[in-house]
């Protein structure tokens, strides 16, 4: 049997630009940079994905803490006393390759009030500060 045209058995229609220049950034920069990019992807993801009302699959987004193994995670999920109504938002910070993790709630309330905590700037700062020392704590305990 022959076919033609079908060589590629891979879905390859995700690929970098070929003249993409790597920024270096310092670990500030790093934080903030992609501190925005997670709090805006679960903006987006939440709006689609969380209901008012019951129960939900939990969302997050990572990205690596610079200069150090573990990683930053932000996380939406629904409260366990109050799952019909409430949701929290996490920072979490774990060791990569490893199960050791640290978590702190850093807010809870209805759907609309987190969507309106994640599309405030001012609360990034807070995750960034919650998350370097989650990281800390994670590598005290070595």
């Amino acid at each position: 049997m022959y076919i033609n045209g079908i060589n590629n058995l891979y879905n390859t229609a995700f690929a970098g630009t070929k003249d993409a220049k790597k920024v270096a950034r310092t670990p500030e920069e790093h934080f903030n940079h992609f501190t925005e990019l997670i709090f805006n992807h679960l903006y987006e993801r939440s709006q689609r994905e969380v209901p008012e009302n019951g129960k939900f699959t939990p969302l997050s987004a990572s990205y690596n803490i610079p200069n150090t193994n573990n990683r930053a995670m932000l996380s939406v999920e629904y409260d366990l006393l109050e799952p019909k109504t409430q949701r929290r938002i996490f920072a979490i910070a774990c060791r990569k390759d490893s199960d050791k993790i640290v978590k702190s709630q850093l807010f809870k309330g209805s759907k609309s009030e987190i969507l309106a905590y994640l599309n405030d700037n001012t609360n990034r700062e807070k995750f960034i500060n919650t998350a370097k020392k989650l990281s800390d704590s994670l590598d005290s305990k070595e």
